[in-house]
């Protein structure tokens, strides 16, 4: 059996979660396992246990695994691999990052975490149109994400099914299991099923960045992701152009998340 491997990957605190989550319904739909976090030290022991027993393996992570495993590297020159990765305004994100935190650590998010998701995101969008499927957060339209990736990653769910798997996933389904899962043993603030910290879930609307960063970070984000933002259209010359976004999806269940 020639298992596709499927990689969740999106931007940190940009919505990977909730992708991953969406995708995982799907890969276990098809009979697929559900490897769960998979550090890339890790991903050489989890590829020769699993690969050849299932007909998917999906496990979710950010960094670019060929840069680090030989065997992932063969992996995706071969082909077998599907990746899912979702990107957002880094501002939002650094934003997210800063309320997330329980201690201000601003010049690790400014010079270390910034930079590393911006080098990851190159990576992943480089890959064949056919080995990965791209989303922004601003666009992020819950059902109808789920129906590209179903068409992605070749897998057939019914409707009924898919709604019943979304409705494990909307923001009020996933708010009740932080308040009620248990965390694990040698961290008490995350849960390694779900993937998921003890505030996880914050407001996550577009634009936040404009409330939570003072005037001076948000000039220091612009700066160093100046070449992303304009690319992606975040910003001109004359600031923001973007303002709309999955917070005005009406009836969205993605609308208020920040998932990491």
């Amino acid at each position: 059996m020639n298992t596709v491997w499927v990689f969740a990957a999106g931007m940190r605190r940009g919505g990977s979660t909730l992708q991953y989550h969406l995708a995982r319904e799907l890969v276990e739909y098809a009979g697929g396992f559900n490897a769960g976090w998979v550090t890339w030290q890790n991903f050489d022991k989890c590829f020769k246990k699993y690969d050849g027993s299932h007909p998917f393996v999906i496990l979710k992570g950010h960094c670019y695994y060929p840069d680090h495993s030989d065997c992932a590297r063969r992996l995706f020159d071969k082909g077998r691999i599907k990746a899912l990765h979702i990107y957002r305004d880094i501002r939002d994100i650094a934003a997210s990052y800063v309320q997330m935190r329980k201690k201000s650590i601003w010049d690790y998010i400014l010079n270390t975490e910034i930079p590393s998701i911006l080098r990851e995101h190159e990576l992943w969008i480089a890959l064949p149109k056919e080995q990965i499927h791209i989303t922004s957060y601003e666009k992020y339209m819950f059902g109808y994400e789920m129906e590209l990736m179903k068409y992605f990653l070749e897998i057939s769910m019914p409707p009924s099914e898919l709604v019943y798997a979304m409705s494990r996933h909307t923001l009020e389904a996933h708010k009740q299991l932080i308040a009620t899962q248990e965390y694990d043993a040698s961290n008490q603030r995350f849960n390694t099923n779900s993937l998921m910290w003890d505030n996880h879930i914050a407001d996550g609307k577009v634009g936040k960045y404009k409330t939570v960063l003072t005037q001076e970070q948000i000039e220091q984000v612009e700066t160093v992701a100046y070449d992303y933002l304009r690319e992606k259209g975040y910003i001109d010359d004359n600031g923001q152009l973007y303002e709309g976004g999955h917070g005005d999806v009406p009836g969205d269940p993605a609308s208020e998340r920040t998932t990491g």
